[in-house]
């Protein structure tokens, strides 16, 4: 037992002695794990993403952001490429002639494609939009970039109603479907805007004053008058305050018209006044 209890005393002894050395030779302070706090301005590793600033209000937009090109309604404008496109691909005759029938109401007449153009006789585009069709009108617009609703009728689509175009690309229209033999259409003028054609290339421009003046009153709407047993000079003093283009077929007393009485007119319409003679 004492051997024991000698041994034990023994190895007691050391490991104090091993404790005293570490102490002296402060090895805990070498070996101790503790939780150091980084530095404020030490840089973070990993991932970091900046967020710009957003720019002020009155800032002014970057130099390289691209301009917005003007859409407009095109109106009569587009239908110029549209009839091109419809005698290229023998859908109508250039020298053919049109019948137009006027919707809801009596009477029909002839027109040839080009006559219907210069005048911009919407009855007589609406007939070339039936004989063309949808199918085709889709088709067309579709080359040149531009996507219809499929709800929009054939014929709003040639009156260029009910959407809009970028300017540059009825442009484009014109240059890749308007020939030159079509020049005596130039300037094309709605309202108060025109189509030129100058040299190789179309671009559009504003109506001269006297002829924006003309194209205001062509916009008025008037209704024709009942002239039928009238004196023809008394007929054409009801006349002469809307239109100039007055016909005269015969003398005496009015016996036919043309539009009838009460038909809605705009601008300066063609009239035409059938006379017989005074019994």
């Amino acid at each position: 037992m004492n051997k024991r209890a000698n041994k034990k005393a023994f190895f007691i002894c050391v490991l104090i002695g091993l404790m005293y050395v570490s102490v002296a030779m402060k090895l805990p302070d070498r070996f101790t794990i503790g939780r150091t706090s980084e530095p404020q301005d030490a840089s973070p590793t990993g991932l970091s993403v900046s967020i710009p600033k957003p720019a002020p209000a009155n800032a002014p937009a970057p130099a390289n952001l691209q301009k917005a090109e003007p859409v407009i309604e095109p109106s009569y404008f587009v239908a110029i490429p549209i009839v091109c496109f419809a005698i290229r691909e023998g859908l109508i005759e250039k020298e053919g002639l049109i019948f137009i029938k006027k919707e809801g109401q009596g009477g029909a007449y002839c027109k040839k494609p080009l006559d219907i153009l210069k005048e911009k006789d919407e009855e007589g585009l609406k007939s070339i939009a039936r004989i063309v069709g949808k199918k085709q009108l889709i088709s067309f617009f579709k080359k040149e970039g531009v996507t219809l609703r499929e709800e929009l009728p054939p014929q709003e689509v040639v009156l260029g109603k009910g959407y809009a175009i970028e300017k540059n690309i009825i442009l484009s229209m014109y240059r890749r479907n308007v020939p030159e033999d079509y020049s005596a259409l130039f300037p094309y003028r709605v309202h108060t805007m025109e189509i030129r054609r100058v040299n190789d290339r179309f671009e559009f421009g504003h109506a001269p004053d006297a002829l924006r003046a003309r194209s205001d009153s062509e916009k008025n709407e008037w209704v024709m008058p009942s002239l039928v047993n009238l004196p023809i000079k008394a007929a054409l003093e009801k006349l002469a305050p809307h239109t100039s283009k007055i016909k005269i077929h015969g003398s005496g007393l009015v016996a036919e018209q043309q539009p009838k009485a009460l038909e809605k007119m705009k601008g300066e319409m063609e009239c035409v006044i059938h006379g017989r003679p005074y019994k």
